[in-house]
């Protein structure tokens, strides 16, 4: 894989995905484990989309990029 120019868009490939589920009366509590694998030499600068449901709640997203966990604030669409 070769480093992208300035300003190309390139896939980073899905190494392992990793889902749990548990279910509630009518509701469903699910984590989504994404592991995402640079092969190039280089750091990358990254835009992550993950389509939800438009009744899905998003409660909680967190980062893993080596040892370092990056934590998110949750908004709601109007506030953010």
């Amino acid at each position: 894989m070769e480093t992208p120019k300035d300003g190309e868009k390139q896939l980073v490939p899905l190494n392992k995905v990793d889902v749990k589920a548990s279910l509630r009366a009518s509701s469903a509590t699910t984590c989504v484990e994404l592991t995402y694998i640079n092969s190039t030499e280089s750091s990358m600068e990254c835009t992550y989309v993950f389509p939800l449901d438009k009744n899905t709640i998003l409660s909680k997203f967190e980062a893993e990029f080596d040892d370092k966990v990056v934590y998110t604030k949750i908004m709601d669409k109007t506030s953010a």
